[in-house]
């Protein structure tokens, strides 16, 4: 008698099937993951502005007019008016001694003023704190800022929800 050596139909789609479960738990998982180092290499990027931006301030009585009046080498490309610097699909711009903010802004998305999805303020703004913040309606940018360690979020009045690393 011939014994039969491959697998049946049944076999295979249960792999499949199996291999399909796995890979919808898997790619979400991966996705956060690679947004997560993004952001924390922006974030020490953003850092280092701040401090070079206060060391510039210590050094000349004021702060800088623009980033490329700074004593570190920025990763990315700067913007036409040398506020701005765009880095892994985040737009970081410079708000040192401007009205009640000394911090940079980084964004996800478009350089300027146009700031949609994952943010996160840094520089002396509320005592130094970092915080990321996220749009109320972006519940993909509230789950990073929790991953980040974000804590007690609270609203700033105009639907951002601030989340203090």
């Amino acid at each position: 008698m011939q014994k039969n050596l491959g697998f049946t139909l049944i076999e295979l789609l249960v792999v499949v099937l199996i291999i399909g479960i796995l890979a919808a738990v898997a790619v979400p998982q991966y996705q956060r993951a690679v947004s997560k180092s993004r952001y924390v290499q922006v974030m020490t990027s953003a850092n280092a502005v701040a401090s070079a931006a206060l060391v510039y301030k210590m050094a000349n009585g004021s702060y800088p007019s623009s980033l490329e009046d700074l004593d570190i080498t920025l990763p990315g490309t700067l913007s036409a008016d040398k506020k701005i610097v765009s880095l892994n699909g985040y737009s970081c711009k410079l708000y040192m001694g401007e009205v009640t903010r000394d911090s940079v802004l980084c964004s996800r998305g478009s350089a300027g003023n146009q700031f949609v999805g994952y943010r996160v303020l840094f520089g002396g703004v509320r005592d130094g704190q970092r915080f990321c913040l996220a749009r109320k309606e972006d519940q993909e940018a509230a789950k990073l800022c929790v991953s980040l360690g974000g804590k007690e979020p609270f609203d700033n009045g105009v639907g951002l929800m601030h989340y203090q690393l």
